[in-house]
């Protein structure tokens, strides 16, 4: 019997570790995708459509430049669960964050105040990043058997709902947002990766 009971126990903790191994995945794709996105489209408009040169100084600074206005709230990022740090591990790169970017604040703000244009565009990938952070923590709260975890609350508070694309606020609204059902194959999850891809 005792057998049967460790086989049981085996067999869940290894769905439990797919499903961490799926969710981190996912979550770690959509912050990917959303500095990229940013660069591509910032690039688009400061360049007036040029093809992307990676030769160019312009490349470094406009890549920096979105990468750190789009990371930038992970620097107030409150102490994580292990379950977070297990599905959202881009949350966790804080001190490279720091690192990397230190030093050049105010070269990334020149560049911004002369290119005020892609500053909407910075803005939408920060709070389409923030909103998939909040999904990820609600997906940790989920795993945790917790109403949600103690991050769930900043992330909340760090997405503009009003500015998510509509495909996005229409599930938010329909699943009453503070109480989404969230795994990575929902249909949130999906409409945020066929947003930002």
């Amino acid at each position: 019997m005792a057998a049967l009971g460790n086989k049981f126990l085996n067999v869940l903790l290894r769905i439990y570790s797919f499903f961490l191994k799926v969710s981190r995945r996912h979550y770690l794709k959509i912050a990917i995708r959303c500095h990229v996105g940013c660069f591509v489209e910032a690039w688009s408009e400061v360049t007036n459509k040029a093809r992307v040169d990676g030769q160019s100084p312009l490349f470094k600074l406009i890549n920096e430049t979105a990468g750190y206005y789009i990371f930038k709230p992970l620097s107030d990022y409150s102490t994580p669960t292990s379950t977070e740090r297990a599905i959202l591990p881009h949350l966790y790169a804080e001190y490279l964050y720091d690192q990397y970017y230190k030093g050049n604040e105010r070269k990334y703000l020149r560049f911004l105040l002369k290119h005020r244009h892609i500053v909407p565009i910075i803005r939408k990938y920060m709070n389409l990043l923030n909103y998939s952070n909040y999904l990820g923590t609600q997906t940790a709260a989920k795993l945790n058997s917790a109403p949600q975890v103690p991050s769930t609350a900043f992330w909340q508070s760090k997405v503009v709902f009003e500015q998510l694309p509509p495909s996005i606020q229409r599930i938010s609204r329909m699943s009453g947002c503070s109480d989404i059902s969230i795994n990575p194959f929902g249909s949130q999850n999906g409409r945020l990766h066929a947003v930002i891809t």
